[in-house]
Order: structure tokens, then sequence, then C-alpha cells
């Protein structure tokens, strides 16, 4: 990974695992991983899950909104699991 995009991934993990421990409950685990051109960040906890409404109307959105920024992917970058009873969010992350 180039060096001018560690700040950024940085800036992501941060602004998420501070998400789930300010919103979720329990255990925070965070994920890396290689995934085609890029990496999958991978954020989740213990609690119940996503509000359907997810991002809105909680907060203004501003860190998912920088999230979907610095992930160099525009908003297909994040996705919300709502397949597992716990909450899940992934980012794909540009690599280059």
């Amino acid at each position: 990974m180039p060096a001018r995009r560690l700040a950024p991934l940085g800036l992501v993990t941060a602004e998420l695992v501070t998400n789930a421990l300010k919103y979720g409950k329990g255990e925070v685990r965070v994920f890396l991983e290689e995934s085609g051109d890029g990496l999958k960040l991978t954020v989740e906890d213990d609690g119940p899950g996503f509000p359907d409404a997810f991002p809105k109307p909680q907060g203004t959105g501003l860190g998912m909104r920088l999230v979907n920024t610095y992930a160099g992917r525009g908003k297909s970058a994040i996705t919300v699991d709502r397949t597992v009873p716990f909450s899940r969010i992934v980012v794909l992350f540009k690599t280059s």
C-alpha cells in the first residue's frame, strides 16, 4: 500500500472504531484484508445492528461522509452487513 494512503486508512479506521465504541456494545473487532485492487476493512461489535435509516437520522452523517471520501470509492465504499445479528460495517478501501 502506498504511504500516501496510510493516513486515510488510519482516519477511516479511527472513525469506525470510535462509532463502534460510542454507539455499539461489547467487544469491538477490526479486520483488514486484501480485496481485489484494494483493502476490505471490517469493523464490528456486539450491538444489535444498525438502524434501518443508518446513517440518518442520528447525527449529521459527517463522519460517514468522511469515510466515503477517504476510502476513495464514493458511496459504494460502505456496506452495512444486515445478515448478522450484531453490528458490522465493511469499507472497501482504494489503495492506489
